[in-house]
């Protein structure tokens, strides 16, 4: 029941906006949220909606007084490890934290150890992730409040992409990952530069 609470949605960059925008897109049809960025650029901060109050916060003293402070707030986030640095829950203060994943990668494979401790709902893109959270409260003797096996809007996105073009060229998905030493910023020209020169491509 998001009636009777804030909403807040918090957000590393525009990276993360394709895991929120549909939810978030589905909840102001009806509700008010507050949309919280660490990016300035960040997609969410420039759409045009006027139940969206964006903010950009990258000061890591201020964004510790805001979670200190706010309370009776749902806030959705596909940041993890939660209850590190600014990123704090303060059980007084009557907040759900809700986690989408921005990955499909195992949830005790790229994550810290305490990753998802701190969370109370799960949005999960497969039953996989759903069993591995259920294993991981056992283990911690931790109860989350609730999993969903949500699916993951990445992929719902891509399968509406219809591709138009009508040649007899392959068509090659170059698909690098995040960070400073991904693939498109080390090699992603030369490797994009051979394929193309290759007329079946």
């Amino acid at each position: 029941n998001t009636q009777s609470k804030h909403i807040i949605f918090f957000s590393e960059g525009s990276n993360h906006w394709p895991h929120l925008q549909d939810i978030i897109l589905h909840i102001t049809k009806k509700n008010k949220i507050f949309y919280i960025s660490l990016d300035k650029n960040d997609k969410g901060l420039k759409i045009n909606n006027k139940n969206i109050y964006g903010f950009h916060i990258s000061n890591k003293f201020i964004l510790h007084i805001f979670f200190k402070y706010i309370d009776n707030s749902i806030i959705f986030t596909s940041l993890p490890d939660l209850g590190t640095e600014y990123f704090q829950k303060y059980i007084e203060k009557n907040n759900l934290f809700v986690y989408i994943f921005h990955s499909v990668a195992s949830t005790h494979v790229q994550y810290n150890e305490k990753a998802f401790a701190n969370f109370d709902i799960f949005l999960c893109p497969t039953k996989y992730h759903v069993r591995e959270l259920e294993i991981f409260q056992e283990i911690n003797n931790i109860k989350f409040k609730k999993l969903y096996k949500f699916g993951y809007p990445r992929i719902d996105s891509l399968k509406k992409y219809k591709d138009n073009n009508e040649t007899e060229k392959y068509t090659i998905l170059f698909a690098p990952s995040w960070g400073d030493n991904n693939i498109l910023k080390i090699k992603g020209l030369e490797i994009i530069e051979n394929i193309l020169s290759d007329e079946k491509y």
